[in-house]
Order: C-alpha cells, then sequence, then structure tokens
C-alpha cells in the first residue's frame, strides 16, 4: 500500500474507509468483504457507522494485516468509480488497448488494482440509472467500495477530475438510452420516501421477516433456483420501496443475492436480467406501502417512526383499532426457551460478584453463532440465532474482549462469531448512547440487546416509581417496537435482617420487574478456587408458568472460561420460593419420610400451610402416614410416588394458611 501522499487528499479527508478481506462466493470464486476498521467485524456500504476515518484504516490494515484498505461511494460525494478488470499485464505494466481508450477519455485519477491485473478510476460526476457492469468493465457512484492501493498509473493525474459528460457518454456507449420503468399502469412511481436503513428494517421486522431477512443474507434455500430467490426479494423490495425501481436496484445490489448476472443483457431489447426482473416483481405488485397512512397492524410491524412512538410526519401516532383489525398472533417464540420471550425485557438480576455479566456474555455467544442448528444454553433451546448487541455502561472494550474471547475459547471457538457486536457507552450521554444503538439493532437486525448494567444507564431516581415508569416507555419501548429482545442486567437490594437471598428482588422501585415480561435472579451458590457455582431462578413469567431453578457452574482459566449447567438435587429445590408449595414438599418428602414441623423448617412454609397442603396431597393418594408418631402427637408422612423433576412446574405461590380439616 502506498503512502498516504499519493492518495487524492480529497479522499483522505472523508469518513468513508474500511479495510477489507478476502472470502469465498457461492460459486466458490473469493471475493473482496468489507469490514469495519473499528471493531473487525463485517462493515455494510449502507452504513457509516461501520466506516472511519482514512488514518484509522491504515492503521487497523497494519496491526492486523489486512489485504488492504478501501473507499465507500455514497450518495453525498461526488465521486464515481470505474474498475477495468484483467486488462493489465501485472508484469510488464502493458494495458489493453480499449482500457487505455477509457482510461485517456476520462484522464482522472487512476491506480493499479491490489492485484495488479486491473485499473480503477476515480473521478467526479453522477452516472444515469441502470446498468452498471459489462464484461470486463464495471463502475459505481453509491451503495458499494473500491478497494484503493494508492499505486498511480504513470501519466495519469494526480487529481480526481470533474468528468460527469463523459461518464454520462461511456454509459451510453456501454448501455444505451436510459429508459424510464413503468409498472403495469404505465406510470413512474416516486417511492415513499423512506431511506435505505429503514425500508431494511421495516421489512425485517414485519411478519414476513424471517424470510426478506434470508433472501437478503443470500441464502436462497426454499426457492427452486437463484432466480427465484432474486424475483422474490425484488418483490418483497417492491412493496416495502413504493414500487420505485431505482430504490429497487440500489438495495438489491447490496444485498446478498447480488451477483454479475444482475447487469448481464439477456434480452433482445436491451433490458439486463436485474430490470427485467424488477419489472416482472413491479407487474405483479398491486399494492405498495405508504407509512403515512398504513395501519399499525396492517403489514404485522408497528409503524413507530424513527422513535418508536411517532409516524413519519412527526405526529402521535396512537389511535385505537378493532380487535378484529389485528391479525391473530403467531405461536409464542422464545429466545431462549421458557426464560427470554422474543420481543420483550427481560430483567437479570442478582449481587455483585454473582457473574451475572458472564452469563449474558456466554448467552450473547450462544445466540450469535448462526449456521449452528438446535443450538443450546445451559441445556437450553436458543429460539432464533442472529445479530447479538452488548451494549456496556460499565467496563472497557479491552476487558470485554478478554471476556467474550475467555468463553468463546470455552465453547470450543476460535473466534468470536461475527454476529455478536459491541458498543460502549463510555464518554457519551445516555440520550445519545440509546439512540445509536437503537440506529444499530435497525441496521443490523439485532435479535438480542444486552444492556450492562441498568444503574449507570439509568437517568433518575431507581427508587422513584415516576422515572423507571418513564425509562421502560421512553427508552425500552421503541427496542421492543423494532422487535429487539432486551436482556437488562441489574444490581439487587441489600439483604434485609431475617431475609432470604431468594427473597431480593431488583434495587430500587418494584416497576422494574412489574415492567419486564421475565425476572431471573442469579445467587451465587459455592465458590471454590477457580469456580462459581450460581443458582439461576425465575421469580416472574408473563406467558407461562416459571422454570425450575437450575445451577450452572463457571470454571476460570488464564485463556478460557468454561460454563455448564448442574441439576439441583431435591433437598435444594424444596427451598425455592418461587415453587408452589405442593412441589415444595414435593421435593422435601423425595429422600425420607417428615413431619410436618421438620417439613416446615426445611422448605421455609409456614406450618399452617404446610398441613393444609399435606391434607390435599393425601387426598390426592400423593402422600401417605406412616406409623410413626412424635412426643407432640404429629403424624410422619412420606411421599407414595417418588415426585419426577419436572422441567416446568406452575410457579404459583401457595400463601393460604387455612388449617388441616
Amino acid at each position: 500500500m502506498s503512502t498516504g501522499g499519493t492518495i487524492p487528499y480529497e479522499l483522505r479527508e472523508r469518513e468513508q474507509w474500511l479495510v477489507w478481506r478476502w472470502s469465498a462466493a457461492r460459486a466458490g470464486k473469493r471475493t473482496k468483504q468489507p469490514v469495519d476498521p473499528h471493531s473487525g467485524e463485517l462493515a455494510s456500504t449502507a452504513n457509516p457507522a461501520t466506516w472511519g476515518g482514512y488514518e484509522v484504516a491504515v492503521a487497523a490494515c497494519e496491526a492486523f494485516d489486512y489485504p488492504g484498505i478501501g473507499f465507500v461511494f455514497t450518495p453525498d460525494d461526488p465521486f464515481s468509480g470505474i474498475d477495468l478488470d484483467g486488462c493489465r499485464d501485472p508484469e510488464s505494466g502493458d494495458i489493453e488497448a480499449w482500457a487505455e481508450k477509457i482510461i485517456g477519455s476520462l484522464d482522472s485519477y487512476s491506480e493499479v488494482s491490489p492485484s495488479g491485473h486491473g485499473i480503477h478510476i476515480i473521478a467526479k460526476g453522477t452516472l444515469p440509472a441502470g446498468g452498471r457492469k459489462r464484461g470486463r468493465f464495471e463502475f459505481y457512484d453509491s451503495g458499494r467500495f473500491f478497494t484503493i492501493t494508492g499505486e498511480r498509473l504513470d501519466g495519469t493525474p494526480c487529481e480526481i477530475k470533474e468528468r460527469g459528460e463523459v461518464l454520462r457518454r461511456l454509459h451510453r456507449h456501454l448501455f444505451g438510452k436510459t429508459e424510464q420503468t413503468s409498472n403495469e399502469h404505465g406510470e413512474r412511481r416516486e417511492g415513499n420516501g423512506l431511506s435505505d436503513q429503514e425500508i431494511i428494517a421495516r421489512a425485517m421486522r414485519a411478519i414476513n421477516g424471517s424470510e426478506f431477512a434470508k433472501l437478503w443474507c443470500g441464502d436462497f434455500k426454499g426457492h427452486a433456483s437463484a432466480s427465484e430467490a432474486d424475483l422474490a426479494l425484488c418483490s418483497s423490495l417492491a412493496f416495502w420501496t413504493g414500487g420505485e425501481l431505482e430504490a429497487m436496484d440500489r438495495l438489491f445490489r447490496q444485498s446478498g443475492l447480488y451477483r454479475p448476472k444482475w447487469d448481464e443483457r439477456h434480452f433482445g431489447d436491451g433490458r439486463t436480467y436485474g430490470r427485467a426482473t424488477m419489472e416482472k416483481a413491479l407487474e405483479g405488485s398491486s399494492k405498495f406501502y405508504d407509512p403515512r397512512s398504513s395501519s399499525l397492524y396492517r403489514y404485522g410491524i408497528r409503524d413507530g417512526g424513527e422513535n418508536g412512538l411517532e409516524n413519519k410526519d412527526g405526529q402521535p401516532h396512537l389511535r385505537s383499532v378493532q380487535f378484529n383489525e389485528i391479525p391473530d398472533p403467531e405461536p409464542r417464540r422464545y429466545l431462549l426457551e421458557g426464560l427470554i420471550p422474543q420481543g420483550y425485557p427481560t430483567l437479570l438480576h442478582g449481587d455483585g460478584g454473582s457473574a451475572k455479566s458472564m452469563l449474558a456474555l456466554s448467552l450473547g455467544l450462544a445466540v450469535a453463532q448462526r449456521g449452528r442448528a438446535e443450538m443450546k444454553w445451559l441445556g437450553l433451546g436458543v429460539g432464533e440465532v442472529g445479530v447479538v448487541l452488548y451494549l456496556d455502561f460499565e467496563l472497557d472494550a479491552a476487558e470485554q474482549r478478554r471476556r467474550v474471547m475467555q468463553l468463546a475459547r470455552g465453547e470450543g471457538l476460535e473466534r468470536v462469531p461475527d454476529c455478536f457486536r459491541y458498543m460502549s457507552a463510555l464518554g457519551h450521554s445516555l440520550r445519545e448512547t440509546f439512540q445509536a444503538a437503537l440506529a444499530e439493532c435497525k441496521e443490523h437486525g439485532v435479535k438480542l440487546l444486552i444492556l450492562d448494567s441498568l444503574g449507570p444507564a439509568f437517568e433518575g431516581d431507581t427508587e422513584a416509581a415516576r422515572d423507571v415508569i418513564g425509562f421502560f416507555h421512553r427508552v425500552m419501548e421503541p427496542f421492543r417496537a423494532a422487535g429487539v429482545t432486551v436482556l437488562i442486567i441489574d444490581h439487587q437490594s441489600h439483604l434485609r435482617s431475617g431475609q432470604r437471598y431468594q427473597d431480593k428482588s431488583a434495587f430500587g422501585s418494584v416497576y422494574k420487574s412489574n415492567l419486564a415480561r421475565s425476572v431471573i435472579q442469579v445467587e451465587p451458590f459455592s465458590r471454590e478456587e477457580g469456580s462459581l457455582t450460581v443458582r439461576l431462578r425465575q421469580k416472574k413469567h408473563n406467558f407461562g408458568p416459571l422454570a425450575t431453578p437450575f445451577g450452572a457452574k463457571l470454571e476460570f482459566g488464564e485463556e478460557r472460561v468454561t460454563l455448564h449447567a448442574e441439576e439441583l438435587d431435591a433437598a435444594d429445590l424444596a427451598e425455592e420460593g418461587t415453587l408452589n408449595a405442593a412441589d415444595r414438599l414435593r421435593f422435601a418428602l423425595q429422600d425420607e419420610p417428615a413431619y410436618p414441623e421438620e417439613l416446615a423448617e426445611d422448605t421455609g412454609i409456614h406450618i399452617k400451610t404446610v398441613r393444609n397442603t399435606l391434607s390435599k396431597l393425601r387426598k390426592a393418594g400423593e402422600v401417605e402416614r406412616t406409623e410413626e408418631v412424635d412426643a407432640g402427637g404429629s403424624k410422619q408422612v412420606r411421599l407414595v410416588v417418588p415426585h419426577p423433576n419436572h422441567s416446568k412446574l406452575d410457579g404459583n405461590r401457595d400463601n393460604e394458611e387455612t388449617p388441616e380439616h
């Protein structure tokens, strides 16, 4: 890579740089993948947050040994890039005549490509709509990136020249006069005014968003051919763009389905394959998305604007609908089986040192492992894998990177999945941080947001109901509206005299738990050298029974941290206040008979409730009396049938104190 002085300053001064790496394409041919110079994750030519400055890109390239750097073309800059492929002999430097003619006519900054076989030209000017590739020639002015080497071609200018008219003549020569595309009514649609990012976000959080996401990522399984998948994606884009051809074309080129065939002429009238596919999609479309008039539920999304609360015109979008207008809901889905309902906030709380953050990072790794079938975390099924964002308010990037790498090695992974993203809030205001996090979630289709932790992320008094309710309404609701599941890590209240650990709740107002749809407590259970065993208990579940408490053991090493589930024994489960009295007594009696007073002491259940519950269990034939009677006349009982260790229990607490009849 050449020095910065060779690359025009007009490019170097812009924050549109990234690095790139090699990757295998579908057909086995290597392609260049854009990479975020800040994080090392895959970048997007549609997301400026994944780009950086020139010096940042160069530093990342040198530090991490990437093949090179690249520049992203956008509609906001004046540049166009021309790629002449396979036109140069890398040994002699000779250039084929057809390419020399183009280089001479454009007479602007030109450089040798990374392979040495091609030439890249950068000029100022906007390209007409239509074709972008023909044979070994292609050019772009937005939505793509060019590798930049700084190896300027001898005899070409050092500056980037204005060449708009030359670009238009060249386009007409290669692709013919641009024709206006018509829909079935013969009129050109103007679209709905949404940005590319808004279109992608809304399409992904619709009822059929998972199908759109698969096509967008280049997965055409379930379609008869790649061409059928192309048409399916174009039909979806036709709807979401409001039928705007240019937006459809621009978005399709950003998708994983895009390939050179898109720009190939397949018809006698000069139309490209891509043009014909889009026209066919428009011909079959009769409805188009209008964010200004669409029902809240008509397309399966909550149309809440950028902040989740307003429509496109900035007006409150609050109105009633008939229950019969609302589509029948899909079956309840869980991001983590029985514990974390998908699309709703879950609260994870515990004392300091209970490994809450390590558990959350481990769960994030499980969710982020795309391509792994039937993922499990501590024996529980992961309902949907996808992009995870870890929003950090406590530690810095280096420490969290160390932790997640230790956990990844413990899982046998060589690297952290690309779908696991990180954002640090240090040095930024809470408002700025949450706005940026919401934008990231929409841009990348985030499935799980891990907020670590609520204390420093909270503005106001956590003990004031008004402030807590306001936080969930203003800050959490936009994420829910975008279809993001949020796992909130929080500390809990101090232990009061006579209080058990499991009776503690998250610190502050009770509305923290009230407004979460699932609440999970983490209790340190056993500490040994190099290991920690914790107990996880679900204390609230709005949509189903409480899960049976279970254990998890973390073993800490210098290079790796391992995590595995540990089943609690009957005696431990008998003490669990999240289980109802009947289940706790069943567990307490599983090993041996006992007197009611012993059961009350072992389980912490009031003696009157113990006697009342035993009476019910005896009538049901589950418990019977033995021949033993103590000095006070209390009769010993035993379990008739051993109690199975259910994975789910009804989660109701018995607080009846009616004496036994």
